[in-house]
C-alpha cells in the first residue's frame, strides 16, 4: 500500500509540473520538446496538401496475408509505386461488419483533421485512403477499403515491444540508463506524450487509446510517434463520441470522456504509460516460468490498474 501511495504521488507530482511546463512554453531540462513552428505556420503549410485516394495498383501489397490484426480490421505493410520510390507504407483496413466501418469512418475524418492542422505530426503521417478494387483478392470479411499511412523509418517495435523485450528504450530517448526504479525514462515518456496530447486536444481530437502498444519508438528529434485512432472522436463536432472501445487498464475509472474537460481521458492513459516506464517490474507477471506475453499473464500493471 505504502509503495503504491508512493507511485501515485509520482505520477501527479509529475504530470502537473510537465503541464504547466508546455504552457508555458517552457523546455524543462530537455524534458519538455520546444515547438519553434506555430499551429498557424504548419496550418498554412499543410493546407497545401491535399488528402489522396489511391487504388490497389498504386501499392506493392500481398493483400491475401495481413502483417497484423486488430479488433476492428487488418494490417498490411507494403511499399509505394514502381519499385518502391514512394517509400515503405502501412495501409489499415476495416472488417466489413458495420461497427468496424462506422469506427473506421470516423478514424478517417480524424486523420483528416490532423493532417491539415500539422505539417510534422507527432503521430503516424496519414497519406490518403485507398480503394481496392474486386478483382484484388483479400481476406474474408475485410472491407475493400483502407487508410493510408507512412511507415516511419526505423519504427520496428512499439514501446509495448521495448518495454517486455527489456530493450534498450533509454538508449533511444537519449536517457540515462537507469536500473529498478527509473524516473529519467518515465519523465521523458511523460513529456513527449504530453506534447502529443497538446496537439491533439488543441483541435479537438481525443485519442482513448493511447498506450505502449500505440506508441511507435523511432528515435530522433520527435523519438514517439503514436498510432491507431481506430477509438479516437472529436469532441468539436461530437464524432465518434458514443462509440469507443477501451483498453480497461490505461482508461481512467470513470471509462468515458467528460465534455467539461475531455483531454483528461488520454492524460490519464499517458499516466499509466508512465508508470509502465516508471518499473520495468510492472511489465511481467511475478510467477516463475508465466511468459508474459501470454493472455492469461497478469502482470503487476493488470493488477495496479484494478485496484
Amino acid at each position: 500500500v505504502e509503495m503504491k501511495s508512493r507511485l501515485i504521488s509520482f505520477i501527479c507530482l509529475s504530470l502537473p509540473i510537465l503541464v504547466n511546463a508546455f504552457s508555458l512554453g517552457l523546455n524543462t531540462r530537455g524534458l519538455i520538446p520546444s515547438c519553434t513552428q506555430s499551429s498557424r505556420q504548419a496550418a498554412s503549410i499543410s493546407k497545401m496538401w491535399a488528402m489522396k485516394s489511391y487504388v490497389a495498383k498504386d501499392f506493392s501489397v500481398n493483400w491475401q496475408k495481413p502483417d497484423a490484426k486488430g479488433n476492428f480490421g487488418k494490417v498490411f505493410f507494403g511499399t509505394q509505386g514502381m519499385g518502391g520510390f514512394g517509400g515503405q507504407v502501412v495501409v489499415k483496413c476495416p472488417n466489413s461488419d458495420q461497427f468496424a466501418l462506422t469506427v473506421f469512418n470516423t478514424e478517417r475524418a480524424v486523420n483528416e483533421k490532423l493532417d491539415k492542422t500539422y505539417s510534422n505530426p507527432r503521430w503516424a503521417k496519414f497519406l490518403g485512403d485507398v480503394v481496392i478494387d474486386g478483382n484484388t483478392p483479400l481476406p474474408n470479411g475485410v472491407g475493400r477499403t483502407g487508410l493510408v499511412y507512412k511507415r516511419e523509418a526505423g519504427a520496428g517495435s512499439s514501446l509495448e515491444d521495448f518495454l517486455l523485450d527489456g530493450k534498450d528504450l533509454a538508449g533511444k530517448l537519449g536517457v540515462r540508463k537507469e536500473n529498478g526504479v527509473r524516473p529519467d525514462l518515465c519523465k521523458k515518456v511523460l513529456g513527449e506524450l504530453l506534447l502529443t496530447c497538446v496537439q491533439m486536444h488543441k483541435v479537438g481530437v481525443i485519442h482513448r487509446d493511447l498506450k505502449p502498444e500505440n506508441v511507435l519508438v523511432v528515435g530522433g528529434g520527435v523519438p514517439l510517434k503514436l498510432i491507431d485512432f481506430g477509438s479516437a472522436c472529436d469532441v468539436q463536432s461530437s464524432l465518434g463520441v458514443k462509440d469507443v472501445s477501451l483498453d480497461p487498464t490505461y482508461a481512467p475509472p470513470e471509462r468515458r470522456i467528460t465534455a467539461q474537460q475531455p483531454g483528461k481521458y488520454d492524460v490519464f492513459s499517458v499516466g499509466m504509460t508512465g508508470m509502465r516506464c516508471l518499473l520495468g517490474a510492472f511489465s511481467k507477471d511475478p510467477r516463475p516460468g508465466v511468459d508474459h506475453r501470454d493472455s492469461n499473464c497478469v502482470t503487476h500493471m493488470g493488477e495496479f490498474a484494478e485496484v
